[in-house]
Order: structure tokens, then C-alpha cells, then sequence
């Protein structure tokens, strides 16, 4: 009697728990997710830009630091020097550099400081190994005293999505965690020209549409007649939708 007692109890709590939030707190979040998705597409879009010039050119690089100055990105390549042999500057529009400079130069302050952070963060992930045409890139992100570093699989296979398998890390402005957030597991989308509609079944305990899942179907589907996703939370008990040509997400209940 005592166990199923026991067992009762537990049910209950995993049922409050599980309770979906209220609207307000839903609409809210979700605001703050399609924010922080539009600063990880400028990154993401600009770098892989800034690669293929790079792989056009054959330029030998050893680094690559990105960062935001304003409405400006600047994704610049780095020598074994720690010389800036290539930048390339990005303006609103952040699949289409608006200037190219070649000439070998020192870097600023700014990009110094930032450079080495960025080597002392990164040398503390562990990099676990991914599937043939898959990479990991990673993004720093200076925030309120200290950095959000994300590391985001991305791939070059044709007609792949390559959902999952991104991460997030919160670290003190003197480089000490704070946080990690794995966001789910390895979950890759293919797509060919039938194909209308793309939906993700996220794991119970997830709540809501992540940023980085926006950034990738706006980066993989840019060029396709796919026009949204949508992934379904078992948490909310919602499905939320995300159009590329509004850029927004919508709530089902």
C-alpha cells in the first residue's frame, strides 16, 4: 500500500511539473528566441560566406574570428603570426560581403583581446566526433560580464538539415563556466524538391523551439521552395511553426 502510495505521489508531481506555462510567458520567450536567432544567422551566415571565398581563393588560415561592431560583422582569418590576412565585412544583408581586404595587417585591440578568449574558451570544450561531412563551428558572443560560446554542427551534404547536436556555454568575463546547455540529440532533416513541410518531435522535458534550429532551416532552406517548419514541444503540448519569409513563429495549441 505504502509503494503504491509512493507511486501515486510521484505521478502527481511529474503531472505538475509537466504543466504547461501560461501564454504570456510562452509569447515572451519566444521573443527572446527569435532575437537571439537573428544574431546567431548573421554570424553563421556570414562565416560560411566567408569560407567559401576563402576556399575559392585557396588562402592557408589557421583561425577565424568573427564578431559584430554595430550593423557591422567582421569575419577576419588569422596566420600562425596572429596576423589578419584576410577580412571580410558584412552590412545588413549577411549572405553578401559588402568588402573584401587582403592586406596582411595587425590586429586591432579589440580583436586581439577577443581573439585570444576565444582560444582559451574553445580549448575547454570537448569536441566529440561527428559523422563523415559534418563539422562544428564555433560562435562567441560577448554578453553582460562575460560570453555565451555556441558550438553549432553544421555540414556541406546536399539536402541536409543537420538538426541537434548544438551546444551552449555561459562563461564569467574571467572565463569560468557558469553553464552548459546540450539542446537535443543529433536529429538530421532531409529534404528534396517533393518535400513541403519539415517537423521536429522534440523529447518531452523541451519547452520550446530552439534558435539554433531557426538558423539552420533559414540557412539550409534559403534557396528552396520550403517555406516553414515546425517542431512539436510534449512539455507545452505545443507546435510551434517558424516562416523564413516572415521570420516569426507561430503558436498551435
Amino acid at each position: 500500500m505504502r509503494a503504491l502510495i509512493l507511486l501515486l505521489f510521484l505521478i502527481k508531481i511529474d503531472c505538475i511539473a509537466q504543466k504547461p506555462m501560461n501564454k504570456k510567458l510562452i509569447d515572451s520567450k519566444l521573443d527572446s528566441i527569435l532575437v537571439e536567432s537573428n544574431l546567431l544567422y548573421k554570424y553563421l551566415s556570414s562565416e560560411i560566406e566567408a569560407d567559401e571565398l576563402i576556399d575559392k581563393e585557396k588562402i592557408q588560415t589557421v583561425n577565424r574570428l568573427s564578431y559584430q561592431s554595430g550593423d557591422t560583422l567582421r569575419v577576419i582569418y588569422i596566420n600562425k603570426e596572429i596576423k589578419c590576412i584576410y577580412e571580410v565585412v558584412f552590412v545588413g544583408h549577411f549572405s553578401k560581403p559588402i568588402s573584401l581586404d587582403r592586406r596582411e595587417r595587425s590586429l586591432n585591440f579589440y580583436e586581439d583581446s577577443l581573439f585570444k578568449i576565444k582560444d582559451i574558451l574553445t580549448s575547454k570544450l570537448i569536441n566529440d566526433s561527428l559523422p563523415i561531412g559534418y563539422n562544428y563551428k564555433n560562435i562567441l558572443i560577448p554578453e553582460d560580464n562575460g560570453f555565451r560560446l555556441y558550438k553549432i554542427t553544421t555540414t556541406q551534404i546536399p539536402n541536409i538539415i543537420p538538426f541537434g547536436n548544438d551546444f551552449l556555454y555561459r562563461f564569467d568575463i574571467k572565463g569560468r563556466l557558469k553553464d552548459k546547455t546540450i539542446f537535443y540529440n543529433f536529429k538530421p532533416k532531409s529534404y528534396d524538391s517533393k518535400t513541403f513541410k519539415l517537423i521536429l518531435v522534440y523529447n518531452k522535458n523541451i519547452p520550446f523551439l530552439f534558435s539554433t534550429d531557426i538558423v539552420k532551416f533559414r540557412l539550409y532552406c534559403k534557396d528552396i521552395d520550403i517555406k516553414e517548419f515546425t517542431a512539436y514541444s510534449p512539455r507545452n503540448r505545443i507546435y510551434f511553426t517558424f516562416n523564413k519569409l516572415t521570420n516569426k513563429i507561430i503558436t498551435h495549441y
